[in-house]
C-alpha cells in the first residue's frame, strides 16, 4: 500500500501479486481526496505487455515522479522465456515503464527486488537510484539508474555475487 499524488489528487493505492494463483499484479486505489470508493487501476499480465512475467511472490515497490507512479518488482518464476526481469511499470499512465533483463539464463526468474529511492526535500517527488535483486540461479544483480537533463531515466546493470552452487537469492 502507497500514498502518491494522481492527477494534483492525493491518493492512496494498493498492489497485489497473484503468486500461484496466476500471472499477474493488480493495482487498486483503496482511498483518495475525493472518494473512498475502490476502484481497479491496471493490471499487469502478460497480455497487458509485461511478456516474462511469471508467478511473482515479488515485493512491489512505488516511487512517485512529478507526474507518475512507478512499481517495481521482480518477474517471479515461470516466465515464458524464463529469463530474470525487473520490471517497471508505470501505474498512474498504465504501461511498461522499463524492462531489464537481469539474466537470460533458462528456468530462472528475478525475487523481490530492494530499491533506494532518494526524494527531493523541496517537491517531495523521487527519483529511483538503484536496486538490488536475486534470481534463481543464485545470482545478486546492482541496477544502478541515470537520468538525463530531461527526466528520461536508463540503467547499468552489474552482477555482485553469484552463489556457486546457485541456491536461489
Amino acid at each position: 500500500v502507497f500514498d502518491t499524488v494522481e492527477q494534483g489528487v492525493f491518493t492512496t493505492i494498493g498492489l497485489a501479486a497473484a503468486g500461484t494463483g496466476g500471472k499477474g499484479i493488480a493495482a487498486f486505489r483503496l482511498f483518495s481526496e475525493h472518494s473512498n470508493e475502490i476502484k481497479a487501476l491496471y493490471e499487469i499480465k502478460p497480455e497487458t505487455g509485461y511478456p516474462d512475467l511469471g508467478y511473482t511472490y515479488s515485493d512491489i515497490d512505488l516511487f512517485t515522479t512529478q507526474n507518475d507512479a512507478i512499481a517495481v518488482f521482480g518477474n517471479g518464476y515461470g516466465s515464458k522465456s524464463g529469463n530474470a526481469t525487473l520490471y517497471l511499470a508505470n501505474i498512474t499512465k498504465k504501461n511498461r515503464e522499463m524492462e531489464i533483463v537481469l539474466s537470460s539464463d533458462t528456468n530462472n526468474g528475478a525475487s523481490s527486488p530492494f530499491t533506494v529511492i532518494k526524494t527531493d526535500t523541496a517537491t517531495g517527488y523521487q527519483k529511483i537510484e538503484s536496486a538490488y535483486v536475486g534470481d534463481l540461479k543464485g545470482n545478486l544483480w546492482k541496477v544502478t539508474f541515470t537520468y538525463d537533463e530531461y527526466g528520461a531515466l536508463s540503467h547499468n546493470l552489474k552482477l555482485l555475487f553469484s552463489d556457486p552452487q546457485g541456491n536461489p537469492i
